[in-house]
Parts: C-alpha cells; structure tokens; sequence
C-alpha cells in the first residue's frame, strides 16, 4: 500500500461515527455529535412532531409532565422547516413517566392523522423506545404495564390508518431538531390543562 492510500484509510476511520462513539476519551456530549444526523427528509408528506417533558422526574412528590405536539405541512423538501401548521400541547398531572408523556404526544397526532386522513403522513419522536416499540418490522417488546395499553392503543390507531390506505411510519429523531414539540411540551407542564390546540389541530 502507498503511503497516499495509507494516509487516505487512517483518515477515513478516524471520521467513522463508529470510531468516535468507541473513543474513551471523548465525553458523551461529543459522542453524541458524532452519531447525530438530522431527520431523513420526507418530501410531500405531512410530518407530526410530539414529544414529552417531565420536570423533576425521580424525586418524590415533585414530578411534573406534559405532552406537545407540532403539525408541518407536506413540501417538496419535506424537512417539516418553518413555522407550525398546528400545535397542541396538555398537563398530564405528577408522577407520571416521560415514556407515559412521549406515548401520549404520539397518540394525540394519531388521534388527528385519523381524523383527517391524509394520504401520507411521518411521526417523528425523538424516543428511541418509543419508535422503537412502534417500528413496523423487528419492533421492540413492551413489557411495561403502563406503557402496554397505550402502545397497543397507537397500533390500533395505526390500524385504522392501514384501512384507510394510508401511508405511515413512525420514525426516530435527535431531540436537537424536536425543538418545537419540546417546547410545546414544557407549555404543556405550565397550562395545567388536559389540552390546549390551535384552531387548525
């Protein structure tokens, strides 16, 4: 091997997002951005974004959890950039598990997808076990009693989707590009109201 092909080979692994996770010497942070890649575009398809928050989650008698979730318009890019078509966004109470939160933003955006039906539509969550759980092929076991009725409710729902000729899939994002879910989701911790959706939701 030339030193030119060697030198080529050692650089190309030194950028393998592989390589960079592996390091020990890299702290999570920097690992993360690594392994991070924004969300895969879906050009002329309506793109729901939902997400859960839970402040003090832990500690006793001071959690506090709400539920957010943003509707982007189909364009030919399909990057769901701009700003929001719909929002809704709810107080789930104390004590309640984020993953309860995440399941619950989804099944909101469920609940409006079989509503209006439209032709094809993406649910991006930034919980791996959730769209994990939710994945349509090798899908991940739920052994969670509070999470089993509501993961079966979002199949359900998914369901009726299928019957209708929908297209849909639920897939995994960073949290860095769900900020407008998120954000929506912190309102939701401070309404202190089941849901709170604009005239468009």
């Amino acid at each position: 091997m030339s030193q030119a092909a060697l030198f080529g080979l050692v650089s190309r692994c030194l950028e393998c997002p592989w390589l960079v996770r592996c390091m020990p010497t890299c702290d999570q942070k920097t690992r993360r951005q690594g392994r991070m890649r924004p969300p895969a575009p879906a050009p002329e398809r309506t793109i729901y974004r939902s997400d859960g928050a839970s402040r003090g989650q832990g500690i006793e008698g001071t959690g506090v959890v709400g539920w957010g979730a943003a509707v982007c318009q189909p364009t030919a890019e399909g990057y769901g950039e701009g700003p929001s078509h719909a929002t809704a966004c709810g107080f789930l109470g104390h004590e309640v598990s984020n993953n309860v939160a995440e399941y619950i933003a989804l099944r909101a955006c469920l609940l409006r997808a079989v509503r209006l039906l439209e032709p094809h539509v993406v649910f991006q969550v930034d919980s791996l076990l959730v769209s994990r759980q939710l994945a349509r092929y090798n899908a991940w076991a739920c052994r969670s009693a509070e999470l089993i009725p509501l993961r079966d409710e979002c199949r359900r729902l998914g369901a009726v989707l299928n019957d209708a000729a929908v297209i849909w899939e639920v897939r995994h994002i960073y949290r860095e590009f769900n900020q407008t879910a998120d954000s929506l989701a912190n309102q939701g911790v401070d309404c202190n109201m089941a849901q709170v959706s604009t005239d468009t939701w």
